[in-house]
């Protein structure tokens, strides 16, 4: 396991351990204010003795521990992971009693939330869309059928997505990305295809069709229209970019052979900046160059509003604001349901296109307001964002 400070032209990859170990997912959850922890998804090595199915690193103590409490120690291990770090959700796919199943950190262990039906799926992709919480479980069963389903309680309540016709014997589903958006509009990687949902898999569109596979796809927050993903073949790997939801592709990075893009983030400080890991060529850096038909990256107003964290929240909770444009600050204005402005927050602006605001549940003049629903909104020229967030004393 190797990481590295990407802010800082002059530093270096440095060894946190885990040498000899063969790690399948990484993850970063923040503790609190002032530590965080790095997991790391394994492939156990039973018959040398090595069962453990999942690491844990402090940033407080510098070292690694197992951390599987819960999970069903067998093969494959622990190949997908996701979640929210800001919100301290943590989701992992792993051995379950009859086939994968989908496991939840909570207080140090993991418990299963989640497990598929015969015939017992591989659970290869996770997803949690920040927003809505939902989470999206992709892979493929032991008839090399794909195999896709979500949560539609948060992650108390589970159905499985209809997966199109074509798919079937293309192994497995190796991405799945929800718009940000829309969590009814579903991207997923397979063999031979890329394709789309706007309808929570009742329809599917095919974007990509080529003779390899989509193991990777990652989608701009702050402009949706914006995708990349990774593509690999025998003897062609390659990344691809569309502005245009899909309808236009462009190849922006060829790659080696056999140099195959495993997995892919953006940068959430640096709008249009992505993070490419391969096997074989390291850790790329992309920064799109490409423009929308106005000529412009994005429209100059446009913008992403979160919703807070947590919700609902009883001293203090956090709302971030996502813009492309110039670096003026903007303002975030709390209203109640009768439509009476409580509060004007200033954020903090972390990189001119960032913003992060906190509110501690007073008005103006400090004093508590009462629990219930407040509206907070922000406004840049002609274009307005609003969501609801709750309040509990």
């Amino acid at each position: 396991m190797y990481r590295r400070d990407l802010s800082s032209p002059t530093a270096v990859w440095e060894s946190l351990g885990l040498t000899g170990v063969r790690l399948w997912s990484v993850f970063a959850y923040r503790v609190d204010d002032f530590r965080f922890f790095i997991f790391a998804g394994a492939s156990p090595a039973f018959t040398l003795a090595d069962t453990v199915l999942v690491y844990r690193w402090g940033s407080h103590d510098g070292r690694w521990i197992p951390c599987d409490s819960g999970m069903i120690r067998r093969s494959f291990g622990v190949i997908a992971m996701h979640g929210v770090a800001e919100r301290r959700l943590l989701y992992a796919g792993g051995p379950g009693s009859i086939g994968d199943a989908v496991y939840k950190y909570e207080d140090g262990s993991w418990k299963t939330i989640y497990e598929g039906q015969a015939p017992h799926p591989l659970i290869t992709s996770l997803y949690v869309d920040p927003q809505s919480e939902i989470v999206f479980a992709g892979g493929g069963t032991f008839i090399m059928a794909p195999f896709l389903a979500r949560s539609t309680n948060k992650d108390r309540d589970w159905k499985r997505i209809p997966s199109a016709d074509r798919w079937w014997f293309s192994g497995s589903v190796s991405d799945v990305v929800a718009a940000p958006d829309s969590a009814r509009t579903i991207y997923v990687g397979t063999s031979g295809v890329l394709e789309v949902t706007r309808d929570d898999g009742v329809t599917w569109y095919t974007l990509l069709e080529e003779q390899g596979n989509f193991l990777s796809i990652a989608i701009d927050r702050v402009n949706p229209n914006r995708i990349y993903v990774g593509y690999d073949s025998l003897d062609n790997c390659k990344l691809l970019e569309t502005i245009d939801k899909g309808k236009t592709w462009f190849v922006v990075r060829p790659l080696e052979q056999k140099k195959r893009i495993t997995s892919m983030v953006l940068d959430p400080m640096k709008v249009g900046t992505l993070y490419v890991a391969t096997r074989g060529d390291g850790v790329l850096r992309y920064q799109s160059m490409l423009v929308n038909v106005e000529g412009r990256s994005s429209m100059p107003n446009s913008f992403h509003l979160s919703q807070n964290y947590p919700n609902p929240f009883n001293s203090m909770t956090t709302i971030e604001l996502h813009r492309e444009g110039n670096n003026e600050l903007v303002p975030l204005e709390i209203y109640d349901l009768l439509g009476r402005k409580i509060r004007t927050v200033i954020g903090s602006d972390i990189n001119h296109r960032f913003h992060w605001y906190r509110w501690d549940g007073r008005d103006e003049l400090g004093k508590d307001v009462p629990s219930g629903v407040y509206l907070y909104r922000a406004q840049i020229a002609d274009q307005s964002r609003t969501r609801a967030l709750m309040l509990l004393r």
